[in-house]
């Protein structure tokens, strides 16, 4: 503080460790400001805190380096200025140095949404519902379906200016279209767009998946005129008659969601592989070109993640001999029986396979 600046303050070599080194200055007499300045050596504090006091006893911070990469901006949580949590319930959002929490108050739902960019970058699209509980917006295509309740529900949903059809019922609307929506407690769903199209008021379109829409054309005496693109595909138009139902089915198209459980899940074994056998993750990955080498008398387990209805498992294989196969279910990973439906969360295959045996290309477990 002596104005000359070849001279410094510096932590002695033997405070260097503690982590509440400080430097007080007392400025004679009570005094009003708005900034403090530092200006550092080379060698700069990479962290310091700067406080007040009337007396020198009780201090007060009123200023942090490096500035607390979280703050709240009118109910929305500003991350770093890249990106923002907004919280939208009955009680506000707060940040209190590097503590933050949620919807601060009496217990209440509460419905947060993350965007990228800067405050205001981008609107939040909200719809309306026939429901209270249940929360719904449109960004970036995306449907976004949060059940804020602890019981089922089902409604519809306003979607204003929209032409994009989503899994389930929708039936367009002067204005857009209306989604109707089923919705366990407390569920949460986003939607990907599936098709556009275009038609006339009250045609309704059902969407089974990403390569199949059921139109039905509304009551009337002419045939009408509607064209369906599907995301990713080409244009088709189809020729309604007045009260019908038409499959328009994209052959080309891959049907997402896949109906497929076992799709992408963990398996066993993970290392450590036994001799002659291929890693069992290549039966599950969606890929024709992969395929699992069970090795002599091979065994490999999929976890479906939690307790499913299984209806089904489909095994496909490489040309070549198919070893003699057998199918189990357990609940908890210990007991096991020889079955292909019922409850399951494991569901493991044990062969019988051989050198010059074909390989397992997909594991599939259906609902």
């Amino acid at each position: 503080m002596d104005g000359d600046p070849a001279t410094r303050w510096a932590v002695s070599t033997s405070d260097r460790t503690r982590t509440d080194s400080r430097l007080a200055v007392d400025l004679g007499a009570p005094a009003t400001f708005d900034r403090v300045r530092l200006s550092w050596e080379a060698a700069a504090g990479r962290k310091y805190r700067i406080e007040t006091s009337p007396d020198g006893l009780t201090w007060t911070p009123v200023a942090t380096y490096p500035v607390p990469a979280l703050r709240s901006t009118g109910g929305r949580l500003d991350v770093d200025g890249r990106a923002g949590i907004v919280v939208s319930g009955p009680n506000p959002i707060t940040v209190a140095g590097d503590r933050v929490t949620l919807s601060d108050g009496p217990a209440a739902p509460l419905l947060a949404e993350l965007y990228p960019g800067p405050v205001g970058a981008r609107p939040s699209g909200r719809v309306t519902t026939t429901s209270p509980a249940v929360q719904a917006s449109v960004t970036d295509g995306f449907l976004v379906l949060v059940n804020l309740s602890g019981t089922a529900v089902r409604g519809t949903a306003a979607l204003p200016g929209e032409t994009r059809l989503y899994r389930g019922e929708q039936i367009l609307t002067r204005s857009g279209t209306e989604l109707s929506y089923a919705l366990a407690p407390a569920e949460g769903r986003i939607e990907p767009p599936r098709f556009t199209v275009r038609g006339p008021t009250g045609l309704k379109a059902v969407v089974r998946d990403a390569s199949r829409v059921e139109l039905t054309a509304p009551a009337g005496v002419l045939p009408v005129l509607v064209t369906v693109t599907p995301d990713g595909g080409r244009a088709r138009s189809v020729l309604l008659l007045p009260g019908r139902t038409v499959p328009v089915v994209f052959a080309g198209l891959r049907p997402y969601p896949l109906a497929d459980r076992a799709l992408g899940r963990v398996t066993f074994p993970a290392d450590l592989l036994p001799p002659g056998m291929s890693s069992p993750a290549t039966a599950v990955d969606d890929d024709p070109a992969t395929a699992w080498q069970p090795g002599p008398d091979g065994r490999m387990v999929v976890d479906l993640g939690a307790v499913t209805e299984v209806s089904a498992v489909e095994l496909a294989w490489t040309r070549g001999h198919v070893p003699g196969t057998t199918v189990e279910t357990s609940l908890d990973g210990v007991t096991y029986a020889t079955a292909r439906t019922g409850p399951a969360r494991y569901v493991p295959v044990r062969t019988r396979w051989k050198p010059g045996d074909a390989s397992l290309t997909r594991l599939s477990v259906r609902t």
